[in-house]
Formats: structure tokens, sequence, C-alpha cells
């Protein structure tokens, strides 16, 4: 004997739906994290683009981080704290940006991890990377976890 299961779905419209006011269309992107007026954005060719938000209807690039000679993937995902910007790299691991003057994020450097990070959080004084092969590794962000 068989059994038809049906789902009955219900879809209300949004009653206060956002509203697009700019936009920015110049290549894929993956992340973004806002500093004060300066957006950090994530590209899909390994470049960490700088937008200035001072007038969010026209978003105006301010600069980038190009393609780092070690990064030869994709930039997946973005997480800060403080003035430390962390971006997970698949096929590189993790690279570590200061961003104290946010429109100017310098390099600190990347360190491997055990798998492909996927995404990545940060919570307290510890970093959570998801990664494809590894599973979840945590890191200490200060320097009584190391």
């Amino acid at each position: 004997m068989s059994t038809i299961v049906f789902f009955l779905l219900s879809f209300a419209a949004l009653t206060d739906p956002p509203s697009r006011i700019g936009q920015w269309s110049a290549e894929p992107y993956t992340d973004i994290i806002i500093v004060d007026q300066v957006a950090l954005v994530a590209g899909a060719d390994a470049t960490l683009t700088v937008f200035d938000l001072t007038n969010p209807a026209e978003p105006m690039p301010a600069g980038s981080v190009p393609n780092l000679d070690v990064i030869e993937d994709d930039i997946k995902r973005l997480a800060r704290k403080e003035n430390r910007l962390y971006m997970t790299v698949p096929k590189a691991g993790l690279a570590v940006f200061d961003i104290t003057q946010p429109a100017l994020p310098v390099s600190m450097g990347m360190t491997e991890t055990p798998g492909r990070p996927s995404d990545i959080l940060i919570a307290g004084n510890y970093l959570f990377l998801a990664e494809e092969e590894a599973g979840l590794t945590i890191w200490g962000l200060d320097d009584s976890n190391r």
C-alpha cells in the first residue's frame, strides 16, 4: 500500500519590503563587511574591494587589495573582530588584514588551515571555520589561546 503525502505551502507577501537604493555591478561578490561608511567586499576573483558608502545611492569603489600572490581561488567569507578582518580562501586558508583604516586594508599574512574553509564566524575570542575536509576548526584570537 502506498502513501501519498501532500504539503500545502502558503506564501505571504512582505508587508514592508526593502527598497533598493544603490548598486554597483562590476563582478561577482561573495561576502561583505561594513565598517563605518566603508564596505569591504570579497570578490570572486580573490580581490578585496573597498567601497565608499558616504552616499549609499551611489557606492563608489575606493580601492582594492588585488589578487594576493598566495591566493589562487575565490574569497568566500569575511569576518571582523575589532581592527582585524579575517577572510576565508578555500585553496589557501585564512588571510588576515589590519583594518584600522578601513579604506586602506593592510595584509598581515595568511595561515593554512586543515581543510578548505567555506564559512567563518567569530564569537568572543574564538574564530570558527567550517571546512569541507576538516569539519569544524576553532582558532583562538588572543594570546592566552595559543
